[in-house]
């Protein structure tokens, strides 16, 4: 393995709930809630039909760590329904945390007259619109302890890309029904920096075989792991640094990244595929292999080696950029009008097509080749048809003096929203309609694509 590093850097019964964090007991382990406590049902709340009763923990043989004892909370649900620790219960900051475990028992009875039960643990930010979620399944009898690294927890369906040094919930949620017992939920400390996501060693261990020979480009920046024998990494490097100097020079707002932007780069297109399902299986998901020549997932870009193409790809520019938005603006990347059309301007930019005239000019002629801004900008993912569409809005709102002063309250909007729908910023922050808006978009198209094409 060949490694280069640059320098540069909801009906609600509940009969008591809530145990407060505890303080660290050592320098591996912190309690949350051992639920010995006698009167803390203020700290708890429950969504859904559910019954949450402190008790005395179902008996336990001792052994070394964590383990339940004393009080413990027993659940009776018939599912769609959970408990969350109120704001503050927790720590805010879990970006040094590697996993957390809880120790859950089932009777004989349970396990008998239920196979096996379904709950999510979930850990949400303050305004619940970004949270982390693991699918847990239960299918034992007795005692049984769940511990899940924090690297491999999914983010949420909808919402932003969600920060683990923001944490202020902590709950669970039954997807069925469930009578179960819950006790000694805590967390592992460790000594590794950001252990709570993914390095790029990890994520190479689930990327690529064991015998590939794996060139890793890491910085402080981003990171590019690939098993193929002919990229070059010096030159991706710096074509790579080049676009997001573009990208911060056209978006000075932007944040921070919350975690390192990675791109995969198989050697074939086989391995590229099989990636994405074996990635999901490591989330406790599922997913098919892409279709397309890249794609994103969780963060993490992927694509393959061409040859025709070369080390320097517009596909890699592309998928790259994906991962950099999620980090640093935390948008999803689930195809939706901003982050494809972010994309695939820098694109464009990088790597320009003279068919994109033609493209445009196509588009605004023939109605079926356009779709109304009102339902493109709606947040959900659009079809690769309307990337040109999503990209000139994009270029519109960069190029026009007035809508370009109100971006940063526009990406601020939409984070704070969870949602990029522009229909809800569109007269609030852009302070227009959408008959202008879409008269502003027809203009500049036709004065910069099709009147005048870019090169």
């Amino acid at each position: 393995m060949q490694k280069q590093a640059t320098s540069f850097s909801t009906t609600v019964l509940i009969a008591l709930l809530g145990v407060l964090w505890t303080s660290r007991l050592s320098a591996e382990e912190q309690v949350l809630f051992d639920f010995d406590q006698k009167t803390l049902s203020v700290d708890w709340s429950a969504v859904g039909k559910i019954s949450a009763t402190r008790k005395d923990a179902p008996a336990f043989e001792p052994r070394e760590g964590k383990q339940p004892g004393g009080k413990g909370i027993t659940v009776t649900t018939e599912g769609k329904a959970g408990l969350y620790a109120k704001t503050g219960r927790v720590p805010d900051d879990w970006d040094g945390f590697d996993e957390v475990s809880f120790w859950i028992h089932r009777s004989e009875e349970e396990a008998r007259e239920r196979a096996k039960s379904v709950l999510e643990v979930q850990v949400y930010e303050s305004d619940m619109k970004a949270r982390f979620w693991h699918r847990v399944e239960v299918d034992h009898k007795g005692w049984k302890q769940v511990s899940l690294p924090l690297r491999w927890f999914r983010w949420g369906d909808k919402g932003r890309v969600p920060r683990w040094n923001a944490i202020d919930r902590f709950g669970f949620w039954f997807r069925d029904g469930a009578v179960c017992s819950i006790d000694m939920v805590f967390v592992k400390t460790s000594k590794t920096e950001r252990a709570a996501y993914f390095d790029v060693e990890q994520l190479s261990g689930v990327a690529f075989s064991p015998a590939d020979d794996v060139k890793i480009l890491e910085n402080q920046e981003f990171a590019v792991l690939s098993n193929a024998p002919l990229i070059q990494m010096e030159e991706l490097d710096e074509h790579l640094r080049a676009v997001m100097s573009a990208v911060v020079k056209d978006l000075p707002f932007i944040e921070s990244p919350s975690r390192t932007p990675i791109l995969l780069i198989f050697e074939t297109r086989e391995e590229y595929r099989g990636f994405t399902p074996r990635f999901a299986r490591q989330l406790n998901s599922n997913a098919i292999p892409p279709s397309t020549h890249g794609y994103t997932i969780h963060g993490v870009s992927t694509s393959y080696w061409s040859k025709e193409h070369g080390t320097i790809r517009p596909v890699y520019t592309h998928e790259f950029l994906h991962s950099f938005l999620g980090a640093t603006e935390r948008i999803s990347s689930r195809g939706g009008w901003l982050q494809e059309g972010l994309a695939s301007r820098f694109q464009a930019r990088f790597h320009p097509h003279d068919d994109l005239s033609k493209v445009v000019s196509t588009g605004l002629e023939r109605g079926a080749d356009r779709s109304p801004l009102k339902e493109l900008c709606n947040g959900d993912s659009i079809s690769t048809s309307r990337y040109w569409q999503a990209m000139t809005v994009v270029d519109l709102l960069l190029a026009n003096d007035g809508y370009r002063e109100r971006l940063p309250a526009l990406f601020k909007s939409f984070k704070e929203s969870g949602s990029t729908n522009l229909d809800a910023q569109l007269e609030k922050v852009l302070e227009t309609n959408w008959k202008d808006f879409e008269a502003d978009w027809r203009r500049h198209c036709k004065k910069h694509y099709v009147a005048a094409p870019r090169r």
